[in-house]
């Protein structure tokens, strides 16, 4: 059995992704983030790219589509180069069952021990403030 796109698709978490690729993300609410879009050529001035967990669109150019898409944008790889990278950055072990695979993350992220007390003086950007 081998991994293919499919696999890779539904393993990778698109925000995830996202954040490692470094697309600069301008808001980040609910399952929905806004971002500048990663396409090259596509200079957005004002961000039309949105990314959920399931997928990526970009609002002004149209470019958008899998976690593969992604990849490939960023980079400028080929298909089968983004599926390789993607499968060593995630950890997709090859056979293991769909739900054991499904939205893994390949880092995990912990708050800071004071979060609650920034939330509390700061609200729900005291991240982008410099204050994390």
């Amino acid at each position: 059995m081998t991994i293919d796109a499919a696999d890779v698709r539904t393993a990778i978490d698109y925000q995830t992704l996202a954040d490692h690729l470094d697309v600069e993300i301008t808001s980040r609410r609910g399952e929905w983030w806004t971002a500048r879009c990663p396409t090259p050529g596509h200079d957005d001035r004002s961000p039309s790219c949105g990314i959920s967990r399931d997928g990526w669109r970009c609002h002004g150019c149209g470019a958008g589509g899998s976690c593969i898409d992604l990849w490939m944008a960023v980079t400028g790889e080929d298909i089968p180069t983004a599926i390789d990278a993607l499968v060593r950055w995630a950890g997709i072990a090859e056979g293991a069952p769909p739900q054991a695979r499904r939205r893994m993350k390949p880092e995990s992220v912990e708050a800071p021990a004071d979060a609650p007390r920034m939330w509390h003086e700061h609200g729900p950007c005291w991240r982008r403030s410099g204050l994390a």
